[in-house]
This record gives structure tokens, C-alpha cells and sequence, in this order.
């Protein structure tokens, strides 16, 4: 009996040891993330090909990663964003970024034919340069450049709709095809 109490006190001495530091720190207060600056990012200093960065009354730039599961369930959306485009019109483009280490540029291309996701452009580089912490991330850009909204993470349907309400407010010849 006396090592029955002995052996239990011993798992539970162990698991707190083990598994303490992991319950406090997933229950742990973090520090603040950088938060998505629209001063910091614009269509210009993105890098994109000229024909991205002018002439497009609204730009929704797609920030992805193909190891981020929230990406990959979040593509028939952004499939559904490339319907917007009014045929033979450059006034709204969607350019994907993806991170420096995110594969390479041919896996990358891949990801998004796989899910029919037709970007206008492909850039890779260090989403902690320009304040984007995670993935998925979509910036809504104007004619200008300038981020006017911006959404992260998995988007439930209301705020797709609202994400659809915003392009066509700056593009209202985006429709759905």
C-alpha cells in the first residue's frame, strides 16, 4: 500500500516536472506581436512587377505559407477573390507572398494552381520586415498603395463577405463570375 501512494506521488511529482513548463507557458501572458503597419507596407516597397503596383483600383495581396493548415483551408476563398476580376480589366489584382523560407519558388507556384488560386505575381521575403506576424494574411491596398484594411487568420464566412463588401467599395466592377 505505502508503495502504491509512493509510486503515485512519484508520477505526479514527474508529470508536473515534464509537463508544468509547456501548460505555463501555453497559459503564460504573451508580448504583444508588431502589429500589420500600413506605413510600412505598400504595393511599392512589396516589390511587386510594375504591372501589379499601377493601374489597379484595388489590389488584395495574399500573405500564405504552404506549411500553414489555416493557408490551405482558407484557398477556396481566395480561389473564389480571383473570380472578382472583371474580364480584360487590370483595375484589381491579387499578388501572393509567401515567406523567405517557404519552399521554393516552383512548390510555391504549385500550392497555388493546386487550388486554383491564380495570383498576378509570386514574392518571397521576411514577413517580420514589413510588421505581418502571421499566416493567413490579406491586405486590401488602393489605388495608391496604401493598406486601407487588412484581416489574419482563418476567416469565417461574415468576414469573407466583408473582405468581398471592401474590394467591391474600391473596385465596383468586381463581381463574381
Amino acid at each position: 500500500m505505502k508503495i502504491d501512494k509512493f509510486a503515485n506521488l512519484a508520477v505526479i511529482v514527474m508529470a508536473s516536472v515534464f509537463i508544468g513548463p509547456t501548460v505555463y507557458d501555453r497559459l503564460s501572458p504573451r508580448p504583444a506581436s508588431k502589429p500589420f503597419s500600413p506605413e510600412r507596407v505598400t504595393a511599392k516597397n512589396l516589390v511587386f512587377p510594375l504591372a501589379v503596383r499601377t493601374g489597379s483600383r484595388a489590389t488584395v495581396v495574399l500573405f500564405v505559407s504552404p506549411n500553414c493548415h489555416f493557408c490551405t483551408e482558407s484557398m477556396p476563398f481566395y480561389a473564389r477573390l480571383t473570380g472578382l476580376r472583371p474580364r480584360g480589366s487590370d483595375s484589381f489584382r491579387i499578388p501572393g507572398v509567401t515567406p523567405a523560407n517557404g519552399g521554393d519558388g516552383e512548390d510555391v507556384r504549385r500550392y497555388f494552381k493546386d487550388h486554383k488560386v491564380n495570383v498576378d505575381a509570386m514574392v518571397q521575403m521576411q514577413y517580420s520586415e514589413i510588421g505581418v506576424s502571421g499566416t493567413p494574411t490579406l491586405a486590401l491596398l488602393d489605388s495608391s498603395g496604401r493598406v486601407v484594411r487588412a484581416w489574419t487568420g482563418k476567416l469565417p464566412r461574415a468576414i469573407e463577405e466583408e473582405v468581398i463588401k471592401s474590394i467591391r467599395a474600391l473596385c465596383p466592377e468586381c463581381e463574381e463570375t
